[in-house]
């Protein structure tokens, strides 16, 4: 994850922590014994609302960007497909290099049995 990811995510921790925040307020207002301040409970509720859209504008983008993190799909900003690759062609040569041994190992046991009549 880029920085740039990190950076979003703990903004959109702290627009959580306000979103509770702005909850807790609409609620303790509501919940006093004196006359409620109506409109302070509205605008507390419209915070609530436009913080709650935004969480959840920046949750889709995160998810989003994860989803195709984990993907085989390109993107920018990740090497996991490319650090993928390299990892699945360097398990394909370790395995070249032990079934080209064995021949080899084969190929030179043969000559040792082979009788030396040719001479």
């Amino acid at each position: 994850m880029t920085s740039k990811e990190l950076q979003n995510l703990l903004h959109l921790e702290e627009a959580v922590i306000q979103t509770v925040q702005s909850a807790e307020a609409t609620l303790a207002e509501m919940g006093r014994d004196t006359p409620t301040d109506v409109q302070r409970v509205r605008n507390d509720a419209q915070n609530f609302m436009k913080i709650t859209q935004t969480i959840s504008e920046k949750l889709h983008r995160t998810i989003r960007y994860l989803g195709e993190v984990t993907s085989t799909v390109p993107h920018n900003g990740s090497v996991y497909s490319a650090e993928k690759e390299f990892q699945l062609s360097h398990e394909q040569c370790a395995l070249i290099l032990e079934r080209l041994g064995k021949l080899v190992e084969k190929s030179r046991d043969r000559v040792r049995e082979e009788p030396m009549d040719d001479l």
